[in-house]
Order: C-alpha cells, then structure tokens, then sequence
C-alpha cells in the first residue's frame, strides 16, 4: 500500500541492514553496476565494433564469446534472423554488449579474483562495512563515472580521499558505518557534484526533514503590493534551476525519487544527511546556502505581503521550520546559529502557531527560549513580549499578558529616547 511503501522510504530500513559478501555481490548484479551507456560507447568505439560487418570478425568475435560465456556460466545469447535476413548491425551490438557485461559482473564479482573486491565492499577494517547504504553509493558511482572502470580503480579511490586520514582518526576507530557512509558520499560529492546547484540543494536538504521536504520551498513567490518576483528571498532562482539540481542527486544516488515528484522533493537518508552537515556545512559558500534556506524559510511565515495563499504555504511548510531549528540546536553536530537571522525566524514561527495554529503550548516553550536568547537585544526582546503577551491575551491570561505587553511597550520607548 501507499502507506507502507512510505513508512519504508522514510525510514530507510533496508538502507541500513548489514550484507555479506554474496549479498553485496547480488545488490550490485541487481543494479547493473558494470551497465552504462558511457561504457557501451567506448565498447563501441575503442575496441572496433564498428566495423563488425566483416564476416571474418564476426565470426571470431562470436566465438569468443560463445566460449568465455560457456567457460564461466554467463548465459550465451544467439544470433536471432529475421526472415532469414542477416542479424542488423545494431542487434549485434547490442548483444555483445549484454554477454560483455555478464562477463565483466562474473569476473569482478563472482570469480577467484574478486576477493579483494567483496572484502573491501563486506568488512569493517578500511572497508564499507557491508552497510546497504554504502554499498548501494559505491556501485552508483562506478555504474555513473568513466573513470572508474573495475572494482580496483574503486577501491584506489577510496583509498585516496584526502580527508581518509581526519575520518579514520574521529570516527573509523568507534563507528565504522558512519566511516563507510561518509567515505561513500564525500567521494559521490568530490566526483559528481563539486561546485553544482546539485551540492548546494544537497546541503540544503541535510537540514530539512529527511523524506517530507516540499517542493512549494523552492517556488518564487510574488508579492501582492508589488506583483513582482521576490527572488531574494529564494533558494534558487527558478524552478528549472531546483529541478535539474534534484535529477541530478537522484543521478548520483544520493536522493531518492519521490512518490510524487510535484509535492516532495525526495528522500535522502538521515545518515547521509548527518555526514553532510558535520563534513561540509564549514565554508563560507556553505553558509551563504543556509542563509538563502533562513530566508526562504522566513518569507513563508512573513505575512507583511499579503495572505493571499501564504497561510495554507505555511502549513506546508512547518515541518521544514522545526526541523531547520532543530539543527541549528543539534548538540551533536549543530550548524552555526545565525543571530539574528534564526531568532526572528523563530518568533515568526512562533507567532504563526500561537495566532493560526492554536498550538500555545508549543509557542509558549519557544517564546520562553527566546527571551533567554535575545535578552541583551531589547529590539528583539520587545518582539518576543509582544509575541507571547498577544498569545496569553488569546487565551485569556490577562494580567499575565498585560505584564508582557507593558514591558514590550517601555522597551519601544526606551529604543527610541
């Protein structure tokens, strides 16, 4: 059912299981790892095929793999005529090519020299571990990149990340599936994605929720008063921009495709999610990203504008909020807090729940940890008394709200003498 098969995709349970080294063999048989269309042209072109009308060459050719296919157990696949017409060029391509990549799947994981491959792919030590999640990015990225032709050009590579040292000192010791993980996505990132809109969409979406992100974030808004685009308040300057941004993480493996690609974004799972905001999130392009995300995120529950359509926007958008706010105080790994660009995108959110939403309660916590935060900034302090006296006064606490608002009031004043 619909349910079920999102209850998988938000938790991502089969990403964690751990495989042996028959299972990582079979997930990337299943995955067609040795299949791509960069490597079917350079079969075309670099080993001759192109002339493969000769009937001397076909002939040999033919044989070849007839026997290399009987020797090692890959299925042979026969000439087919039409009609008693000779096989088209092209369906002999193909063919070859299939019994070409069945040969190659069994030598790099299925023969006596494939040992090194499956240890690598299957252990803890300086390996992925057999983690699913790892395994499955490390086959993407030798199914999509030319330059990584064998099992050997991948395991090269992962030996030579610059940053293998630093992660194998911090995290390889204790959490060898954070290690893998890790070592899988920087790698992805380095070779796929380096200064992309695709990096910039995948920072962003490490701290949002991991399989609900809205596409309506990523929408230009128009402001009623002006009828024009407000695109300094934006991600990404259009939507195009998103879209090409989105297939091409989806490409790299690190995103999976949503259900309806119209209304979410996708899935991206929240191990993936942690090693980009506690490995990237360190630059200063990193940090102008996050503060075009406080933007957006802010413009959604900024109703100076207008309301028309900005209500049921903010509803699509509150679980965004609490979870870009549960970053920023993730003690763990929190993104550096931006003052005081998270603090009125706080009140704001708050002021939405206690106006539209009823949610008091909620409100009234972040209220409370907000005046804590802002009390030496009596311009945003004043903001916040207001905000939580105009909540208390809905509810009916007069006196207590008549409190706050006299001291938001002698603030304003104080501001302004």
């Amino acid at each position: 059912t619909f349910s079920e098969a999102l209850a998988v995709q938000i938790t991502g349970t089969e990403e964690v299981s751990l495989l042996d080294a028959g299972g990582c063999a079979k997930l990337w048989e299943a995955m067609k790892v040795f299949e791509s269309r960069e490597r079917y042209k350079a079969f075309l072109y670099l080993e001759g095929v192109v002339d493969d009308k000769k009937a001397e060459y076909i002939k040999i050719t033919e044989g070849i793999l007839e026997k290399n296919c009987k020797e090692r157990g890959v299925q042979y696949i026969a000439p087919v005529r039409s009609n008693g017409k000779p096989e088209k060029p092209k369906s002999r391509r193909d063919r070859w090519w299939k019994m070409k990549v069945g040969l190659k799947t069994h030598m790099e994981l299925f023969s006596k020299d494939s040992s090194a491959l499956l240890e690598f792919l299957a252990t803890d030590k300086d390996g992925l571990g057999g983690l699913t999640l790892s395994v499955r990015l490390a086959g993407q990225l030798l199914k999509s990149d030319p330059k990584i032709r064998s099992g050997e050009d991948l395991i090269e590579r992962y030996k030579n990340l610059p940053s293998l040292e630093k992660l194998r000192e911090t995290r390889g010791q204790h959490d060898t599936h954070y290690f893998g993980i890790a070592r899988s996505v920087l790698i992805t990132i380095e070779e796929r994605l380096r200064n992309s809109n695709a990096l910039d969409l995948l920072r962003v979406l490490s701290v949002l929720p991991s399989a609900t992100t809205p596409v309506e974030l990523f929408k230009v808004l128009r402001d009623e008063n002006k009828d024009k685009d407000m695109k300094t308040k934006t991600i990404f300057d259009c939507l195009n921009i998103f879209e090409d941004a989105r297939n091409s993480l989806e490409r790299s493996g690190l995103l999976k495709a949503a259900f309806d690609a119209n209304t979410t974004v996708g899935t991206v799972h929240q191990q993936v999610q942690q090693v980009v905001r506690e490995e990237l999130l360190k630059t200063e392009e990193d940090k102008q990203c996050l503060s075009r995300l406080r933007s957006a995120l802010g413009n959604g529950f900024d109703f100076r504008h207008g309301t028309k359509g900005r209500w049921s926007r903010a509803e699509v958008l509150e679980g965004s909020v609490e979870r870009f706010l549960e970053c920023t105080r993730d003690v763990r790994a929190p993104i550096e807090r931006e003052f005081p660009a998270d603090c009125d995108l706080s009140l704001k959110y708050a002021n939405y729940l206690s106006e539209r939403k009823f949610q008091y309660a909620k409100a009234s916590r972040i209220y409370t940890d907000l005046a804590s935060e802002v009390k030496d900034d009596k311009s945003l302090l004043s903001s916040v008394y207001s905000g939580h006296g105009n909540m208390l006064l809905q509810k009916g606490c007069l006196k207590l709200a008549e409190k706050l608002q006299k001291e938001s009031l002698e603030m304003r004043r104080a501001l302004f003498i």
